[in-house]
């Protein structure tokens, strides 16, 4: 109660977005509490399956070498007497009082060794290995009152960063700061490999900070979060990078003829709010990356009421994502210019709510709503037009988070409908490098007749049958995007959504913030392969 009480007290303080790495409230006897601690790793080298459970198996990474040379050998003694599973993936064994300057080490387990690109999984296996070893060790250390958590980099900086940040993170209104930097070699002197290793450290941090801040968001309860505070937020988060903000209102609405985003957001007394974000740090002639987020800051599903326990307060999880994403772009400087569309609304019930069989007219498309609770799509298509008619997109990426039945049979994954093969490909392989996985779903042509085949108007918001619903919502937005531009759709339902555990270093029961920082990749992806190609060209034109 006291934790909610300080939230509401302190909600319109400017200081809205840390990633609040919070201490255990279990108090801690351990002489490390206050203390600096060390995250180091062991592999765990399997000798077979006559390999007995007390077999102690296992190699010590680099750092824990050097830390087991500089103790006289007292990390591999404290090891060898403890059970054969300490290598094993997510496996922590906290060392105390061996080293003065660590007075807890954290050993983690880091799985197999020289782990590669894994074709099967479609995952960077080591850097993943990476991530959930740093996590898990960061948060062991935070538990017993480390105040200062120093990270090995096991040769992969920015995945270290990005586990050992997002394994601290706790949603809490009490921002705690915990200091996190990465383990130095003595001696080493100012090299190039240094310098890179700390900028990939730093770009790490900078992800995960915004995959945190996606996260705080969506743990905010919706009364804190309405379409007016959602846009201020955007603007004390995202102004001081450089990032414009725009909140435009329904005045603005009216002008431009958002019918759609109007007509639901008049079921509640909060009014809408149609959010333009721009960053522009290319050439103001090049085209930019177009993004459009669904907003929906509380979501009960009008007149068709949904039960409860299905009613969202953070549907609005894809527009959180790209605040998060701006926030990454800007403060890592990205030679690129991209743009983001959302707009903003509550969906409740009132006098005004939008009714069953009611049809919309927005941009010269008839649509019609059989059912209320699945018209999300209509406002992200309408702003899919009206972006499409004043912008001329280099990439149009569209997130919702349309269809919890995705969560159901891809679990943490998210669903990606593309008309491109080549920008799939795009997006898988920043889903590899990440983590945050994408898996493509069909666009079909029986999807689109089903949302077409309807007499007087132009599509149906979900077609004449709920079967394949996740692909019928996309078919809509397909429809609505002309076809001369690439439609690219991605429902961030299983991703965002709380998670189960599965991964060690995302909180269970918190929400993930994902695919944050795979999009973030994705962008930084797209802008190396079109300058490649442009200096390919370059180099044809002048041989």
């Amino acid at each position: 109660m006291n934790s909610l009480r300080k939230l509401t007290q302190n909600v319109f303080r400017q200081n809205l977005f840390p990633f609040f790495p919070r201490f255990s409230s279990e108090s801690s006897s351990s002489s490390a509490q206050g203390a600096k601690g060390l995250v180091v790793g062991v592999y765990d080298l399997d000798k077979g399956k006559n390999k007995s459970k007390e077999e102690t198996c296992i190699e010590l990474s680099p750092g824990a070498y050097k830390v087991d040379q500089i103790t006289g050998g007292k990390v591999i003694n404290a090891l060898n007497g403890l059970r054969g599973d300490i290598g094993k993936l997510g496996k922590v064994t906290i060392l105390s009082n061996l080293s003065e300057e660590y007075p807890a080490i954290a050993v983690s387990g880091m799985g197999p060794k020289n782990t590669k690109f894994s074709d099967a999984e479609y995952l960077d296996e080591e850097a993943e290995n990476v991530r959930i070893a740093t996590g898990v060790g960061a948060k062991e250390l935070q538990k017993v009152g480390v105040t200062e958590v120093v990270v090995e980099d096991f040769k992969r900086p920015e995945a270290a960063a990005e586990g050992s940040a997002l394994g601290l993170w706790y949603y809490s209104d009490v921002p705690t700061q915990t200091k996190l930097s990465m383990l130095k070699e003595e001696g080493a002197g100012v090299t190039d490999e240094a310098k890179t290793a700390e900028d990939d450290w730093m770009r790490g941090l900078t992800k995960a900070e915004s995959q945190n801040i996606v996260r705080c968001l969506c743990e905010t309860p919706s009364n804190f979060v309405t379409p007016t505070q959602f846009a201020q937020r955007a603007r004390d988060l995202l102004c001081p990078y450089g990032v414009q903000v725009f909140a435009r209102d329904v005045r603005w609405m009216k002008e431009n003829h958002m019918a759609a985003l109007l007509t639901i957001g008049s079921s509640s007394i909060e009014p809408p709010v149609f959010l333009d974000l721009n960053y522009c740090s290319d050439d103001p002639k090049v085209n930019p990356y177009i993004m459009i987020g669904q907003g929906t800051t509380f979501n009960c599903g009008g007149l068709c009421r949904k039960e409860c326990s299905r009613m969202m307060d953070a549907d609005y999880a894809s527009a959180a994502t790209m605040l998060g994403v701006f926030k990454a772009v800007a403060a890592m400087r990205l030679p690129i210019n991209i743009r983001g569309f959302i707009p903003m609304y509550e969906y409740m019930l009132g006098g005004l709510s939008l009714k069953p069989m009611d049809i919309i007219e927005t941009h010269g498309h008839l649509i019609q709503t059989p059912h209320t609770d699945d018209f999300h799509q209509i406002t992200l298509g309408e702003a899919i037009l009206h972006v499409i008619k004043h912008h001329c997109p280099m990439c149009l990426i569209t997130l919702g988070t349309l269809s919890p039945g995705t969560k159901a049979f891809v679990g943490g994954a998210s669903t990606v409908y593309a008309r491109c093969d080549n920008m799939w490909q795009h997006i898988n392989y920043a889903g590899a490098v990440t983590g945050d996985r994408m898996w493509r779903m069909p666009l079909y042509n029986d999807y689109a007749d089903q949302v077409l085949e309807s007499k007087g108007v132009d599509i149906l918001n979900l077609g004449k049958s709920k079967s394949g619903e996740p692909s019928l919502i996309a078919a809509v937005l397909n429809q609505l995007t002309p076809a001369c531009h690439d439609f690219t759709y991605i429902d961030i339902t299983g991703s965002s959504a709380e998670s189960n555990g599965y991964v060690p270093y995302l909180a269970k029961g918190l929400f993930t913030g994902a695919p944050t920082r795979g999009l973030i990749q994705l962008l930084c992806h797209l802008d190396y392969c079109r300058k490649q190609t442009m200096g390919q060209e370059k180099q044809t034109a002048t041989a």
